[in-house]
């Protein structure tokens, strides 16, 4: 299944029972999901390999394997281990975001 930003218009209650839902269902039927998103929580709540790509030309940066236990829940995200899988995919975003910026001007 291909989902792209499939949760964006949802208010933020909504889209974590929307997240637990897909979640559960992952868990289930252990079938591939490609899931788009900017919500670097959500990737890292619903990842196994967050992909994160480049600006122009589009190219995949880095593919990050995002090691948490599963079954998953919310209280993961504020672990050290989900901290660091952030830290690591923001630093990957601001660089891609400056070099456009820089580009732009």
């Amino acid at each position: 299944m291909i989902m792209d930003e499939p949760f964006r218009g949802l208010d933020a209650m909504s889209r974590s029972l929307m997240q637990e839902f897909f979640l559960t269902l992952f868990e289930e039927n252990q079938k591939t999901n490609i899931f788009v998103t900017s919500e670097i929580d959500e990737a890292i709540f619903l990842a196994d390999n967050l992909v994160i790509l480049s600006n122009k030309p589009t190219t995949v940066q880095t593919v990050m394997k995002i090691d948490l236990p599963r079954p998953r829940n919310y209280k993961m995200l504020t672990t050290a281990k989900a901290f660091k899988y952030r830290k690591q995919a923001m630093d990957l975003l601001h660089g891609e975001a400056m070099k456009s910026f820089a580009v732009s001007k």
